[in-house]
């Protein structure tokens, strides 16, 4: 009787198997199993995660859950839902399921933007004229200039005072990190520099020469390319300007590698910070990389207009845009130029991946180990464009897109490929003059007399 029983429980439990299996297989492949129609169909599977966790997710005007929260969409369905949380933005996404296959789309580690911040500091009788790195400020009381430290506590210890006024009033705008203690406003063509221990302007516009483009060679002295094509050392101690070569198109620094590179007609050139602090050199015939094509650009940039030129180190090479043409070279050969794109304004980099804004404001993105693009749409930047700033903040998972007078945001992963998302919508965070950089999940900004901080620190 025992074995009988034994043999019906193994039998029923072999029946169930069998007649599950295939189904269990079918919907872990992803199709999805219709019992009324009789059918298998394809589907999509959607994952969306957020921080702050438990954000309303809307699709036609109905909630239908919130996250973490897994749907599926149906053979070629189009899918739009909004992703909701109080004080904080809405987000939006599409999704297509293409029709005829099985598929997945992860909208992970989706951190939300605050809608309102927390005032670090309020300046009374005083007027911010910049946040010039992630440590200092420097704000105008009458007529002077103080710089002070920060964090998000407040302002922190005493204003140290600008020993001498600009002839012209510096208006709020972002400041360019040359070096640790140089600091460059291209609008008003100031610069800033911490030299013993005390702060100093220096006026470029009084400069005998008109200053295009500016780096840094040492803590003490800078590179100044003017109209002319002609590259000149100013040392900030004595205001001393020496010159040192001609025919120079273009100039740009970067942090890694610490170098300074010169284009030179058809050719680049990559020369140390500490070579070039001896003004007394020849550009030899060792170029870094050389390429005809750019040649044609010469031209132009001797009638004294600024052709924008870049570097960057990008993956597995080099990134350099000339005027509106942005290319890729390779480590294992520098004499190939490979074109990334021809109507680039914008650019910013994260060690894979290239963001641009084209001459239209539309915002592009390649990730060249993935070797995927993506089109984000238009960013409707104002502000002045020379302001402009693209960067990419890998723990929120954002392109922020910077101007003096706003910042706008895209959730993108660049390390996954999403084909299935079709639309991520860009949103304007906020309208103030920000940091080009979020420190620690921190964003911070001077709004009207205050410095304000928007923050994200809500965990999973």
């Amino acid at each position: 009787m025992f074995a009988k029983y034994r043999r019906y429980v193994y039998g029923s439990f072999l029946l169930f198997f069998i007649l599950v299996t295939p189904f269990l297989v079918i919907y872990s492949l992803g199709f999805e199993i219709s019992l009324d129609q009789q059918k298998i169909s394809n589907t999509l599977n959607i994952n969306v995660e957020t921080l702050p966790r438990g954000a309303d997710i809307v699709n036609n005007g109905f909630n239908i859950g919130k996250t973490p929260l897994e749907m599926k969409a149906a053979d070629g369905q189009q899918v739009q839902i909004g992703v909701e949380f109080p004080g904080y933005l809405a987000e939006e996404f599409v999704f297509w399921s293409e029709r005829g296959t099985n598929g997945s789309a992860r909208v992970t580690n989706l951190t939300l933007l605050p809608s309102e911040p927390n005032i670090i500091n309020s300046f009374e009788n005083q007027t911010p004229v910049g946040i010039l790195s992630p440590s200092l400020i420097l704000f105008r009381q009458e007529s002077k200039y103080f710089v002070q430290g920060y964090n998000l506590g407040g302002v922190i210890g005493l204003p140290s005072e600008v020993n001498n006024s600009s002839n012209s009033l510096i208006g709020l705008t972002n400041w360019e990190i040359l070096s640790e203690n140089i600091y460059w406003n291209k609008k008003d063509d100031v610069i800033l520099i911490l030299v013993d221990n005390r702060w100093e302007f220096v006026d470029l516009s009084l400069l005998p020469v008109e200053s295009l483009s500016v780096v840094s060679s040492s803590e003490t002295q800078v590179l100044i390319l003017d109209a002319q094509g002609r590259l000149w050392a100013l040392d900030l101690r004595t205001l001393r300007l020496s010159f040192i070569e001609s025919q120079i198109n273009g100039i740009h620094q970067t942090k890694s590698p610490n170098n300074v590179w010169l284009w030179r007609e058809d050719k680049i050139f990559r020369l140390s910070k500490g070579y070039i602090e001896n003004t007394f050199f020849n550009l030899n015939d060792d170029p870094y990389t050389q390429n005809t094509d750019i040649r044609q650009l010469r031209g132009v940039a001797e009638l004294g207009n600024e052709i924008d030129f870049e570097v960057a180190s990008l993956f597995q090479g080099m990134m350099i845009k000339i005027g509106e043409t942005a290319y890729y070279i390779p480590d294992f050969d520098k004499n190939i130029w490979q074109v990334i794109g021809s109507n680039i304004n914008y650019i910013g980099i994260d060690t894979n991946t290239i963001f641009w804004l084209d001459l239209e404001n539309h915002l592009f993105s390649y990730n060249f180990s993935l070797k995927e693009g993506q089109d984000f749409g238009l960013i409707p930047l104002t502000g002045d464009p020379s302001s402009y700033e693209i960067a990419y903040y890998f723990t929120w998972r954002r392109i922020m897109i910077y101007s003096d007078a706003e910042v706008y945001s895209v959730w993108f992963d660049k390390d996954i490929i999403n084909r299935n998302v079709v639309k991520y919508s860009p949103i304007r965070w906020n309208q103030n003059s920000c940091l080009p950089e979020i420190v620690d999940r921190f964003q911070f900004c001077f709004s009207e007399n205050n410095l304000i901080a928007y923050k994200n620190t809500s965990f999973f």
